[in-house]
């Protein structure tokens, strides 16, 4: 019962890290996208377009 409690604990930590390493990383490329002139968010919306299309 004990391991089964640790495990769950463990999983719990991991996914709540994961949440607050996501929302890190996207207030960094947020700042970065805005930073940008113009033309480089048409051509980083394009890129991320054609990575969407392609599947990864």
């Amino acid at each position: 019962m004990k391991i089964a409690l640790i495990v769950v604990g463990v999983i719990v930590v991991a996914a709540i890290a994961f949440s607050v390493w996501s929302r890190i990383a996207y207030r960094r490329w947020r700042n970065r996208f805005d930073a940008m002139t113009p033309d480089e968010q048409r051509k980083e919306q394009e890129r991320l377009y054609k990575a969407q299309q392609m599947g990864t």
